[in-house]
């Protein structure tokens, strides 16, 4: 009876580490760190700095809980393209706890004429509006696209003739989006709202 029951307990606790440790990070937290992955890469000269200039989306997918230290997750980041091309892209394996394990590049075609940024480059801007979803991640209109954050995606906008990004996000859990605008020089979140 003593050994049956440490049997089940011991099983009980490896499946009860196993998915605690695969929900130790958000989404968003994963793209986060990713985005902080790409910046070491690149200081490395392991990665194109195309990814941080030309950064135009990063994508999330949480993968099978596979235990402590294993993928938990993959995240794709794309560059910008000219329409109806695929620009070069960036894939990092994180483990539950938002590590990364590896990461590849792949090839496509970057746009013949990107846009430029004026002060902050993109990578940042996306790294800025990560932060802000984190910090407001307990408003209801923000957790969808925290827990579970798809997408985030950055394109150059204008307000009142100033430059901003417009940072849009989708989840796994909302069919709606969290549209950001963020201050292209100082990287700082102007205006939140969820749209259909």
């Amino acid at each position: 009876m003593k050994q049956l029951l440490a049997t089940f307990l011991t099983t009980g606790s490896i499946l009860f580490s196993t998915a605690y440790a695969h929900a130790a990070v958000s989404n968003s937290t994963a793209a986060e760190l990713a985005c902080h992955r790409i910046e070491r890469l690149i200081l490395l000269k392991k990665a194109n700095p195309g990814f941080q200039n030309l950064i135009q989306s990063v994508s999330v997918e949480a993968l099978p809980p596979a235990g402590p230290g294993k993928p938990a997750f993959k995240t794709t980041t794309i560059q910008q393209a000219d329409p109806g091309k695929r620009g070069p892209e960036l894939e990092i394996i994180l483990d539950e706890k938002g590590r990364a394990l590896t990461a590849n590049e792949f090839p496509g075609t970057a746009a013949q004429a990107p846009f430029k940024w004026p002060k902050l480059d993109p990578l940042t801007l996306l790294e800025k509006a990560l932060h802000y979803i984190e910090d407001n991640s307990k408003k209801t209109e923000v957790t969808p696209f925290s827990a579970k954050l798809r997408s985030i995606s950055i394109k150059p906008g204008s307000v009142n003739g100033t430059a901003v990004a417009k940072v849009e996000v989708t989840s796994f859990d909302s069919p709606q989006k969290l549209v950001l605008t963020v201050s292209a020089d100082e990287g700082k979140v102007l205006k939140s709202s969820v749209e259909n």
